[in-house]
């Protein structure tokens, strides 16, 4: 399970990319994928900027593009946190993380095919668990460990 940290400043100036042209686009939603497990967010467009969030433990978090400036861009995370992060440390290997925001239970359950009315469920897996993601149909992901493939159904999914 991937681990955030938000870091907070004292004395540190307030950090607005108001001034800052970048490109916004808007006509398709694009993820990209952290590339190490270690990553820091930061407040701005630069390294001088102050980091908001660093992320350890989470190789193959989604991150959805908002903008683009230079060689950076403008992400969000899964939990609606909101930053800029340098192109590197983003790939395109896909992943996804399991998301439930329809149950309390905390967990969703995948299935050998994709159609839940086949088959039993063959796993419970937790809510925040970061998996491989292999291809998608309408309704059905075929996500992967290190040692299975099952499929889940693309509403409990983020990053696809």
């Amino acid at each position: 399970m991937c681990v955030s940290y938000i870091a907070f400043f004292l004395h540190s100036k307030e950090c607005v990319s108001n001034d800052i042209a970048f490109e916004v686009d808007g006509d398709h939603e694009e993820f990209l994928f952290l590339k190490s497990s270690e990553v820091n967010m930061r407040n701005g467009p630069a390294m001088s900027y102050p980091i908001k969030i660093k992320y350890k433990a989470c190789n193959g978090y989604p991150m959805r593009v908002i903008a683009k400036f230079e060689n950076l861009k403008f992400v969000e995370d899964v939990r609606g946190n909101k930053g800029w992060m340098h192109t590197k440390l983003l790939g395109r290997v896909k992943h996804a993380v399991i998301q439930n925001k329809d149950s309390k239970e905390g967990f969703v359950y995948a299935f050998r095919f994709p159609n839940s009315k086949i088959g039993r469920p063959i796993y419970k897996i937790k809510e925040g668990v970061i998996l491989r993601l292999k291809k998608c149909s309408n309704e059905w992901c075929l996500l992967s460990n290190k040692k299975n493939e099952f499929w889940v159904q693309k509403r409990f999914l983020w990053g696809v």
